[in-house]
């Protein structure tokens, strides 16, 4: 098996904000697809974590919390959250869910954003190691 030694999520800001959000993970069983999902129509398992921010800055981490980014001060730029994720198998697919409950929100690229030359796709990087057996 492989063992997770460390995991970052990359995202480039097309806007700023005081509080670039939380990263939670999505359950397991939480079905959508990419490319009819919007906020306006999400399934549950992605709506229902809470969000709590306050928290963040006395070091408190909710169960499902994998990380954060703070201030998004220079928009077209990006952004790194290491993630605290120690998954018993690594998946080949993995919902994060990027919530905030600042109004100043920020906007972040994906890789289907076709309104200009700004697509910049999401990227996690996981660093494992495997074992010998």
């Amino acid at each position: 098996g492989a063992t997770v030694v460390s995991a970052k999520l990359s995202l480039f800001a097309r806007t700023d904000s005081v509080f670039g959000g939380q990263i939670n993970i999505a359950s397991d069983d939480c079905e959508w697809n990419e490319k009819d999902t919007s906020w306006a129509n999400a399934p549950d398992c992605i709506l229902e974590t809470g969000v709590d921010t306050s928290g963040l800055l006395d070091g408190w981490m909710g169960t499902d919390l994998l990380g954060w980014i703070g201030v998004v001060s220079d928009p077209l730029e990006w952004y790194e959250a290491d993630l605290e994720w120690q998954p018993k198998q690594i998946p080949t697919q993995l919902t994060l869910i990027i919530s905030s409950d600042n109004e100043d929100g920020v906007t972040y690229s994906s890789r289907n954003n076709d309104k200009d030359d700004l697509s910049r796709p999401p990227t996690v990087t996981v660093e494992y190691l495997v074992a010998r057996q």
